[in-house]
């Protein structure tokens, strides 16, 4: 006889499907971009010029950002020098009141992050990070009233219809979250106490959502209003299958697609995944930055309080909230039970024992007067009230130290994701602004040299499909640039300034070389570009950082000073 086999059931799915919009950001390395463009050109000759143009372009933006950035990178040093270094003011400039150092340091700021496409972290993602848990098993309690966001507050005022500001979350109301580009972790193993603590909260709900359908269906039972309010009919949760078939489908191709597979949707999908070993993923945000100021730091510093900026590096959305400044973390639901176990047994024990005493005292006919007996029963309760005290130390002291093991995880979690802070998250920031403003004038050039001239939303597309093709899906910015091209001459336009029906004409490529050459020469003679060292001109040696021109460049600067003063 042959044994039929019958089809082996399979599994549901724990993966989540994700749609997210597209970002600004080109994540893609500057190398796989100019690889990618040269095997488009089957000349040699052009292939060198467009080397040739690259290279002039790529410094022509470092040097130009990096004298645009000097204030920036001024106020950055003065917002975030050692305390003891802060008897009083480095800097001696015009802007004399705190709250306007303040307020140029936010504008400069939030210009160069915008420039360098970062995004504010929006109302969707943070819901996305509270509602749901990945690696950080711990309930934190964010302290706010320990912040200090006064000026936080005056930059949010100022940039109230500010369309970066239209979906910012709420934790921007307390501290500045910027981030940009999106990546995937994952991660493999049993994660068993997380099982076990999500098959607890499980069995907590079903028995709350019990509960209050019993109390739904006592109509004659007058329970208090709170419960009358809560009380709904009972029903399972939904099944992660279940809750994705709801879900509308998305019919826009443009937005980016991720998967979540968590703890929760494995055991939600099904119980056998408690002794196997799982898969989990989550989408990261690849680079984080945060900008806020704690009442500590105000209390410990003597002249211009710090502004604290961090970076953070592939940080999971679910767990963003561990980046979050004066967190503290508290008790889990299966420590909690454990300590209410503790407790009702304990108190048990001691019941039983008091009873059991009275018992015997009845049965031996001994003293019940009030004081004697109170003391014959403490008698015997005494050596079960030795154990419970030191039961109790043992309690305490195992939850300080599941306290200080939870600091350490949140300790090694940041350390390992941890970019930048203060001066060398500015350093980091200009670079990338540099490469980013870098890759889109050069992009928009090439497909408008090598196809000819075009509209916007065309060459937008050529863009973006090419980027996709070296693995890089992105929304690419192309009203910057173009700004940016008409700025340096590099291309002709039919209307005066850059819009959706105007029509791009690039200059040939060895007219756009000496175009850039040119632009070196002004670099060192335009009159609006900030210079570092025209304050010391200055008897006062004053400093103004609000301006953009603060005097000429190098070559004016040294005709400026005597001999004598070179003596």
């Amino acid at each position: 006889m042959h044994r039929i086999k019958l089809p082996r059931r399979k599994k549901p799915s724990p993966r989540e499907e994700l749609a997210v919009d597209r970002e600004s950001f080109i994540a893609v390395s500057t190398d796989t971009i100019m690889h990618g463009l040269l095997t488009r050109l089957p000349l040699k000759e052009d292939r060198m010029r467009l080397i040739d143009l690259a290279s002039r372009l790529e410094r022509l933006y470092r040097v130009r950002l990096s004298e645009s950035s000097n204030t920036l990178r001024r106020l950055f040093e003065e917002f975030n020098s050692p305390p003891q270094q802060k008897q009083e003011p480095r800097l001696h400039c015009d802007l004399t009141s705190q709250e306007q150092l303040e307020d140029e340091f936010m504008e400069r700021l939030h210009a160069t992050m915008l420039q360098g496409n970062y995004r504010v972290l929006s109302v969707q993602a943070y819901k996305e990070a509270k509602e749901n848990e990945y690696m950080m098993d711990i309930e934190l309690d964010w302290k706010t009233d320990r912040l200090d966001s006064a000026f936080i507050e005056r930059f949010r005022s100022r940039h109230a219809q500010d369309e970066s500001f239209a979906d910012a979350a709420e934790v921007n109301e307390h501290v500045l979250v910027y981030h940009r580009g999106l990546g995937v972790d994952s991660q493999r193993g049993f994660f068993f106490m997380q099982k076990v603590g999500v098959i607890l909260g499980q069995v907590l709900t079903l028995l709350y959502s019990w509960l209050l359908y019993m109390l739904a269906s006592l109509k004659f039972w007058k329970y208090p209003r709170y419960f009358r309010s809560q009380a709904v009919p009972w029903q399972t949760p939904p099944s992660v299958t279940s809750r994705r078939s709801r879900a509308p489908r998305l019919s826009d191709d443009r937005r980016l697609r991720f998967s979540r597979q968590t703890i929760k949707s494995h055991m939600q999908a099904s119980w056998t995944y408690l002794f196997e070993k799982v898969k989990i993923e989550e989408p990261t945000l690849k680079e984080l930055v945060i900008v806020y100021r704690t009442k500590d730091m105000v209390n410990k510093t003597k002249g211009v309080p710090n502004i604290a900026t961090k970076g953070f590096q592939d940080i999971p959305v679910s767990d963003f909230e561990v980046v979050l400044p004066e967190q503290e973390p508290q008790m889990r639901l299966f420590d909690m039970l454990k300590l209410i176990v503790a407790v009702v047994v304990a108190a048990g024990a001691v019941f039983v024992k008091w009873v059991d005493a009275d018992t015997a005292m009845h049965e031996e006919g001994a003293d019940l007067s009030k004081d004697a007996g109170l003391i014959q029963r403490l008698d015997g309760l005494l050596p079960v009230l030795i154990a419970l005290g030191s039961y109790a130390v043992k309690l305490v002291l195992d939850y300080r130290t599941q306290q200080l093991n939870y600091n350490e995880f949140m300790t090694t979690y940041l350390y390992d994701r941890t970019a930048n802070n203060g001066v060398g998250c500015f350093s980091h920031l200009l670079e990338t602004t540099i490469i980013q403003e870098f890759k889109e004038t050069l992009l928009a050039y090439f497909f408008l040299w090598q196809d000819g001239p075009s509209g916007p939303e065309e060459l937008c597309r050529s863009c973006e499909s090419f980027l996709e093709s070296v693995g890089d899906a992105v929304d690419f910015d192309i009203a910057d640039a173009g700004e940016k091209l008409l700025t340096d001459s590099l291309v002709l336009s039919d209307g005066v300034n850059f819009d959706e029906d105007c029509v791009l004409a690039p200059l040939p490529i060895d007219q756009a070389i000496e175009q850039l050459n040119g632009q070196w020469q002004q670099v060192y003679e335009v009159q609006d570009m900030e210079c570092a060292y025209c304050r010391y001109l200055n008897e006062s040696h004053h400093m103004h950082l609000p301006g953009p021109a603060c005097g000429s460049k190098s070559t004016a600067l040294l005709s400026s000073i005597s001999p004598s003063a070179n003596l």
